[in-house]
């Protein structure tokens, strides 16, 4: 059974490992996560698929716009259409909170995560000179923006 919904602290630790596997993502710690799932000022989702977590996205919550903190999945389960239809959830949860604009930031180097941005009608809105330090080299982040 597929099933792409809010996320629970009984998902924690399958987030946490799937962040960790990932080496383009920012690191963030399991007490992080763990306010991600239960700040109301966050949601989380999760693809939960054949009786585990796959993959997973979350934004923030700031006045009228929602701000994407991660999103992330299994590399297992990667080239599927989960990335895809997590980004769609997370764009349509904000639609369904009225709220007016989704933004985020990506490594310039991240092309597969750019090509699913775009896809999804983000624009690019600035750039962040050196912003991370991944694998010992420097890359720029790019901010992008989606009208609701």
């Amino acid at each position: 059974m597929n099933e792409l919904r809010k996320a629970k602290l009984s998902d924690l630790a399958a987030i946490n490992a799937i962040a960790e596997s990932c080496p383009d993502l920012p690191r963030w710690s399991l007490a992080m996560l763990e306010a991600e799932i239960t700040a109301s000022k966050s949601y989380m989702a999760v693809w939960f698929q054949a009786g585990k977590v796959c993959g997973f996205g979350g934004f923030l919550r700031v006045l009228d716009e929602a701000q994407v903190t991660l999103i992330a999945v299994d590399a297992q389960e990667r080239k599927r259409g989960l990335g895809k239809a997590l980004m769609k959830h997370l764009i349509d949860t904000a639609r369904g909170e009225n709220l007016k604009k989704m933004t985020l930031e990506v490594s310039a180097a991240n092309e597969a995560a750019l090509n699913l941005y775009r896809h999804q009608g983000f624009e690019a809105v600035g750039r962040r000179p050196n912003f991370y330090h991944a694998r010992g080299a420097q890359t720029d982040a790019i901010l992008m923006d989606l009208i609701l």
